[in-house]
């Protein structure tokens, strides 16, 4: 998937500076080109940070998801949307753009 990282990112931000109380995992397998927005996060708001990366296992992964409450896509086109429907799967509540 292409994904929109700093417009998620910076929505993301925005909440938090609101005063809203959150906790933000970023799942999956670590990149060596991250964008600096994913960098800026977490050196900014590691206090709201409750995962970040790669699980050991997909049963980690697959109980991991079942703790979350909403899932956000940041892509800007997916072929199926896995994860999404994986998350949604656990429970999560899907926020994606409407393109998707």
């Amino acid at each position: 998937a292409v994904v929109s990282t700093q417009s998620t990112g910076k929505v993301i931000t925005d909440i938090i500076e609101q005063g809203m109380d959150l906790q933000v995992s970023v799942l999956g397998q670590d990149f060596q080109d991250v964008p600096p927005c994913f960098n800026d996060f977490k050196d900014k708001h590691s206090d709201k940070i409750k995962q970040w990366g790669r699980l050991d296992s997909r049963e980690d992964y697959l109980n991991f998801l079942q703790t979350g409450t909403v899932v956000v896509s940041t892509a800007l086109h997916e072929f199926f949307g896995v994860s999404m429907l994986e998350a949604t799967a656990a429970g999560c509540y899907p926020l994606c753009p409407n393109r998707l």
